[in-house]
């Protein structure tokens, strides 16, 4: 297959994601699944649940698998195991041997047993949901009156796209702001502490991650969803289209901009949407690359706000991460579970002393 093609090895995890996504957002698709089941097969929860785990669980090590195939067709004769392969760096990384496999498998019991979160976070986190709650349902209410009614196709696409840009503007935004408030810096360090990129350091997140932002941008989260919620319950199928897309799209590149995989869009389309190496420069150790290119999904922002650094940048990357990081300094479930604590305290002690 020629270089210029590889690209389309990438179109099975992202059809997959893609189904994932449809199925989970539209609430009349399930049903329909399991009438079609028990029509060909008799014995529809059984199936089902076959069906959708095997969605659920097979698009994350299919996308591995794919990039790492992508990586060595890529490199083709002068192939390196040690230089090319994004999970081959995991051995490199500093800190804890092979720390982004703990924070993986810490993760995926994290999304499946949410009381462990509750758990490591001393119930801070269910404080945090039950404080904003109230605030939610407020300027949900006060949301509601204002929202247009759908009587078309075509305004339900518009209002889908706007739901986007502003989502990706507010995640800009809060990612930003992690960066620059030194108290919100003390948790997304954390991410930023690999040191190779190896595909795994996307999962690099702690559970206190979002305590202190989601309240700021509440208003705007409440917003979104109501306009989420409003275009995919119209009955509308591009709407929910275009937006299992986006989801599928943005997971998939999420986790190629946190490897060693290059991949830079042509010219025109790099003008719109951000090309998933560029993420590269966000987590370099270079003094130059700080504070830039917050965004994942399109350039618009970054340009926006003077953030935007362009693939002639990338020679200039030496190394990544954050430099003697307290998070590389000990094993993983503490860095996950009591350093987080640590760090606040320390802040808020230095905030209260100055």
């Amino acid at each position: 297959m020629k270089k210029s093609y590889l690209w389309l090895i990438f179109i099975i995890p992202f059809g997959l994601t893609f189904i994932k996504s449809f199925f989970s957002l539209n609430s009349f698709l399930p049903t329909l699944q399991d009438e079609l089941v028990a029509n060909t097969s008799g014995n529809s929860s059984f199936i089902s649940y076959a069906f959708n785990s095997l969605i659920k669980f097979s698009v994350i090590p299919i996308m591995i698998c794919t990039i790492t195939l992508y990586e060595i067709l890529f490199s083709n004769i002068n192939f390196n195991f040690e230089k090319t392969l994004s999970l081959k760096k995991l051995r490199f990384s500093k800190g804890k041997n092979f720390a982004d496999i703990w924070y993986f498998f810490i993760n995926i019991l994290f999304n499946q047993f949410p009381i462990i979160i509750t758990f490591l976070t001393f119930g801070i986190s269910n404080f945090s949901q039950n404080i904003n709650k109230p605030i939610e349902v407020l300027f949900n209410n006060f949301y509601s009156g204002f929202l247009p009614n759908l009587e078309s196709g075509s305004k339900s696409f518009i209002l889908i796209i706007l739901t986007i840009l502003l989502t990706d503007l507010m995640n800009y935004a809060r990612h930003r702001l992690e960066h620059k408030v030194p108290l919100f810096w003390d948790l997304h360090e954390f991410h930023h502490s690999a040191t190779e990129m190896t595909i795994l350091s996307r999962y690099r997140g702690l559970p206190l991650d979002g305590i202190f932002t989601a309240p700021i941008f509440l208003p705007i989260s409440v917003f979104t969803g109501l306009l989420l919620n409003l275009t995919l319950s119209s009955g509308f199928l591009l709407p929910l289209i275009t937006y299992s897309m986006y989801l599928a799209y943005t997971s998939m590149v999420d986790l190629i901009a946190h490897s060693s995989t290059k991949i830079i869009y042509p010219r025109q389309i790099s003008k719109i949407f951000m090309s998933p190496t560029l993420h590269l420069l966000h987590h370099s150790a270079n003094p130059e690359h700080f504070d830039k290119n917050f965004g994942q999904f399109i350039t618009l922002w970054d340009k926006f706000f003077g953030t935007y650094l362009d693939e002639s940048n990338l020679k200039n990357i030496k190394e990544f991460g954050v430099k003697n990081t307290q998070y590389n300094k000990y094993h993983p479930l503490y860095a996950v579970s009591l350093l987080p604590f640590t760090k606040i305290s320390k802040r808020i002690k230095k905030i209260w002393t100055s």
